[in-house]
């Protein structure tokens, strides 16, 4: 986990390489507390896997296990490190729970992309700048703390913020 998100960023772009090559794709949620890098043991230079920690949706909320808490996940933002692969969001595979009103971003080595679900549910995205623009990521910012339970994950208590700003 990465306080500084910038930092973040940074060392999940770098662990996509090995001696300057490409080495694998990386992947991290945006959630409360800053950037969670997730193991990366089973991703390879063209995929990263969603699944390398406990994930759940709960009122159309995603949340990560993480240290024995679930932590509300804000936007996921993974690396395509591969020069030679089509520098944007896979259709598909990079929209995976854009149906929450979650944003995926992805950086290729040149661009940073938004990849997200209109109104009408149809895959689109949107070059926000270079590489290194992170200022640029408009995931939202919740502050306000409501208290929810989920009987189906032991019945614990989770803190949740909202949307209202």
């Amino acid at each position: 986990m990465f306080a500084d998100i910038e930092t973040g960023l940074d060392v999940l772009w770098r662990a996509s390489f090995k001696k300057n090559n490409a080495f694998k794709e990386n992947l991290a949620y945006f959630v409360r507390g800053g950037l969670l890098i997730l193991p990366n043991h089973q991703n390879t230079c063209c995929s990263a896997r969603l699944s390398a920690l406990q994930v759940t949706v709960c009122d159309n909320e995603l949340f990560v296990r993480f240290k024995d808490e679930w932590l509300e996940v804000f936007a996921i933002i993974h690396t395509h490190p591969e020069r030679y692969t089509l520098p944007m969001p896979s259709p598909g595979k990079d929209y995976q729970f854009c149906y929450t009103g979650i944003h995926n971003y992805v950086m290729d080595r040149w661009n940073l992309y938004d990849a997200y679900k209109d109104s009408n549910g149809n895959e689109c995205y949107r070059r926000l700048g270079s590489r290194a623009d992170y200022a640029t990521l408009p995931f939202p910012i919740r502050r306000y703390p409501i208290e929810r339970t989920q009987p189906s994950l032991d019945s614990q208590v989770f803190v949740l913020v909202s949307s209202k700003q």
